[in-house]
């Protein structure tokens, strides 16, 4: 029969407490909230760059406002599996959701564009994109990898498909 002491039962309760808080800060996302500021080529685009991401997260969702060429495009992903309204910084209106997976988030949006080819009719064509979003431990960095790709050109998808990576840095909370 095994007979715990007073200071072995001690040591099982902190070993409980520690395993239990670290289970907890696993399941906690990272937060993204912040003003952020493209980082080209590693280096600032200027000495007091502005902002041009800015992020508002919730419980619920994640609202990103980029500004491209002194115009702001808003657009707020759930991130209880629904899907909310998206708009491109063209004014094609889609639908996007979010959700976490692990410490990176994953923001994904879907428009139906019209293309015009010469002589024909226009055509809907399917645009899917998806950004991964991944802090630094210390917060500074935000890395986002995206992805476009027309799932109606299956057969072109090297042709069409487009990825690549950008770099931000926090400029405030």
């Amino acid at each position: 029969m095994l007979v715990f002491n007073h200071k072995m039962r001690r040591g099982w309760v902190a070993l409980a407490i520690m395993w239990l808080s670290i289970l907890c800060l696993a399941a906690i996302p990272a937060n993204f909230s912040g003003k952020y500021s493209l980082l080209e080529n590693g280096k600032n685009a200027s000495p007091n760059p502005e902002p041009n991401l800015f992020v508002v997260q919730t419980a619920d969702s994640i609202e990103v406002t980029k500004v491209e060429n002194g115009k702001k495009i808003v657009n707020t992903y759930p991130l209880d599996g629904a899907e909310g309204d998206y708009i491109t910084s063209s004014g094609v209106k889609g639908k996007c959701k979010a959700k976490f997976k692990g410490s990176n988030l994953i923001l994904e949006s879907a428009v139906v564009n019209r293309v015009q080819l010469q002589g024909h009719p226009s055509t809907p064509v399917r645009m899917q994109t998806k950004e991964q979003w991944q802090l630094s431990s210390d917060a500074k960095l935000l890395s986002v990898k995206w992805e476009v790709s027309f799932p109606d050109f299956a057969d072109m998808a090297a042709a069409v498909n487009k990825s690549g990576k950008e770099k931000y840095i926090r400029v405030a909370n």
